[in-house]
């Protein structure tokens, strides 16, 4: 997952640098228990050099519990949007509410007090924005969480009531990660050479979409 925060970011810069800086994608390492110091030198690495107060959404993928799910602060909805592909509704141990209540009001907490000390007055605070569960595509295997947070933060719009420009289908998570594989094994912010032998599957250039939200 870091490393795909990182090309996806690097793609927003290369690929459409008039709408770089619009979404902002932050490390996993900021959802986690680190001091509040690494956390907020993280964010500033992952802070783009545009104009902040152009920011439409901030991505977090979050890991918890084994699972992930990504947090999107919608600065132009003025609310978080969680985006989580597990059926609560099948499992009736664990509710929506229950997994992500606490954990998410706590998250919030703090990741908007260390934005405002990473980019004074540049965000507004939104530790008690409410958190609005968006109808996404469930997974279907229990393994599935990270792929299908990948696909969230590469075509989310936050748009309206929110929604993904792509069609996600549960049944092809093995050709999914396939695709993730070679999008991450030859990207140019990966630095490690590829072995010859893995340049027979380097089916050429592969780039996020970008969608008109950006333009």
């Amino acid at each position: 997952m870091d490393a795909f925060v990182k090309c996806i970011a690097e793609d927003d810069f290369n690929v459409c640098p008039e709408c770089h800086g619009f979404r902002i994608f932050l490390q996993p390492l900021v959802s986690s228990q680190c001091s509040q110091d690494i956390v907020l030198e993280t964010i500033k690495r992952c802070l783009p050099t545009t104009d902040l107060q152009k920011a439409k959404m901030i991505f977090l993928p979050v890991l918890h519990l084994s699972h992930w799910s990504v947090y999107c602060i919608n600065l132009g909805q003025s609310r978080v949007d969680v985006l989580d592909s597990l059926n609560y509704t099948s499992n009736n141990e664990v509710t929506w509410d229950t997994y992500h209540s606490p954990m998410g009001q706590i998250l919030m907490e703090r990741l908007s007090a260390t934005l405002s000390l990473a980019a004074p007055c540049k965000f507004p605070q939104f530790a008690n924005w409410r958190r609005v569960p968006i109808r996404v595509p469930f997974q279907n295997n229990i393994c599935d969480s990270g792929i299908f947070s990948m696909k969230f933060i590469e075509f989310y719009d936050g748009e309206g009531h929110g929604s993904l420009h792509t069609t996600i289908d549960p049944d092809r998570s093995k050709e999914m990660r396939a695709e993730m594989l070679q999008y991450l094994a030859f990207h140019t912010a990966n630095k490690v050479h590829a072995p010859p032998e893995l340049l027979q599957f380097h089916i050429g250039e592969f780039h996020p979409s970008f969608h008109p939200l950006f333009y």
